[in-house]
């Protein structure tokens, strides 16, 4: 069996999320390790984008996943060490995300790319001859980027064959600490909740920092990216969206974006 973290030993993130999601975060926060004695490096830490395997067939709009695949795909393009080994963000990556109109639309761009820059200081660099991280790397980095595995998500019945509707009850039953207002909500209503956090004065850039550190910093700039692309869609994309901020960013990172972004006062 892979390492289970127990209340007296976890890193620092997975301490925090600990005590900001209370007891029923430990089992959901656990799973991130289980199996991690076994699994091949080349699996662990693969491409990130293996994880639009889990979204149902049933949201086909086939723009949408095509755009939302190009961002998860750059994900993995986005970090590096730094000559002393430290994570850094690729300021050259950071630019070509922010600047396509398939995932930021212009009339935001110059405002992520503020927030991220104000955000991560330092950590904000050209990468240089320093090595690549893929985004499940980061996982590693004492950050909050805790992926769960797919095969975890897959034995809860979320995956590509099930139904909306069955997706959404294994993500009601399995991770309870989820809003149901986003797993009820459409598509237009995700994007207008989320340009609404981005204009708020304290905004969901202020609430996931201070949740999480600095790092929150690049969370948001992916997940925002993801709120955006399904939120040209039509139906219930708050079921996919709520999959994919699961499988990139890690349980209870997601319930902490997923909550300032409705609220950016939440705490």
């Amino acid at each position: 069996m892979g390492r289970v973290f127990r209340v007296g030993e976890p890193d620092r993130f997975t301490g925090f999320l600990i005590r900001q999601l209370g007891p029923t975060a430990i089992l959901h926060l656990s799973l991130y390790h289980l199996g991690d004695e076994k699994m091949p490096l080349r699996a662990k830490y693969g491409p990130i984008e293996d994880v639009l395997d889990l979204i149902p067939r049933e949201f086909a709009d086939p723009a949408v996943r095509r755009r939302l695949r190009k961002l998860t795909q750059l994900l993995d393009e986005l970090a590096a060490e730094d000559e002393n080994k430290a994570a850094i963000v690729d300021e050259d990556t950071v630019l070509r995300i922010v600047r396509d109109r398939d995932i930021f639309p212009p009339e935001i761009q110059d405002r992520v790319q503020r927030e991220l820059k104000a955000h991560l200081g330092t950590k904000l660099k050209k990468r240089g001859t320093g090595r690549h991280l893929t985004w499940r790397e980061l996982e590693g980095r004492d950050t909050p980027i805790k992926p769960v595995p797919l095969d975890t998500l897959r034995k809860m019945g979320i995956d590509a064959s099930a139904t909306g509707d069955q997706v959404r009850a294994a993500l009601r039953k399995n991770f309870p600490d989820i809003p149901d207002f986003w797993l009820d909500a459409d598509a237009p209503r995700i994007r207008e909740t989320a340009l609404e956090a981005l204009q708020h004065n304290r905004s969901v850039w202020d609430c996931c920092v201070a949740h999480l550190g600095y790092w929150a910093a690049v969370v948001i700039f992916a997940a925002v990216g993801a709120f955006l692309i399904v939120g040209t869609a039509t139906g219930p994309w708050g079921i996919p969206l709520a999959v994919w901020l699961i499988s990139v960013l890690g349980f209870g990172t997601a319930v902490i974006v997923l909550n300032c972004v409705k609220n950016p006062n939440w705490q």
